[in-house]
């Protein structure tokens, strides 16, 4: 595959990771890196507009490394599992469109990366309230790199090695303390 950060028809659409994790309605950025991304939001935009569709969904960010794209979503609100979820399908959808490639060839080189705000994520794993989510979280993590594994949440662990080869779902600090973990 390759780098669609040199591509022409997603050049019009290049951005800083930073811009794209901005919400508007809270005025806040959920990561003050200058990563170069596409911002996938507006290539979904223009999608949506070519096929004459309303309402489809889409990450946030696209990034490609080294042969692997990054889906990244930035989620400054509570998560909610059912639009993750058709984000991921059709973000997929649209990329394999716009590059006239297979799904299957998307899926094999990506991953998927939630990156959430803490503070509206309390209760994280639903059915207990945790007092402090980012000490939770950096703590499954912590046993997970040990056996080489890592905490997904939001159901969306089913996605793995189905529709991307790797899912993280990150807390907004744990993902700006170490973003080359994540993105690399």
């Amino acid at each position: 595959m390759n780098n669609i950060l040199e591509d022409e028809y997603f050049i019009q659409y290049l951005s800083s990771i930073k811009d794209t994790s901005y919400n508007k309605s809270a005025n806040i950025f959920l990561t003050n890196s200058d990563l170069q991304v596409i911002n996938f939001d507006k290539v979904k935009d223009n999608f949506a507009s070519d096929k004459k569709i309303n309402y489809p969904k889409s990450v946030d960010a696209l990034y490609y490394n080294d042969g692997i794209l990054y889906f990244i979503e930035f989620k400054d609100a509570e998560c909610k599992e059912h639009i993750l979820h058709k984000k991921i399908y059709d973000s997929i959808i649209i990329l394999s469109s716009k590059l006239n490639i297979s799904v299957n060839e998307i899926v094999k080189n990506s991953i998927y990366i939630v990156v959430f705000s803490s503070e509206k994520n309390k209760d994280i794993t639903s059915k207990n309230y945790i007092e402090n989510p980012t000490e939770y979280y950096d703590i499954t993590n912590a046993v997970g790199n040990f056996f080489q594994e890592h905490t997904i949440l939001f159901n969306l662990e089913q996605y793995k090695n189905y529709l991307y080869k790797d899912v993280y779902t990150v807390n907004e600090i744990s993902f700006n303390e170490n973003i080359t973990h994540y993105i690399y």
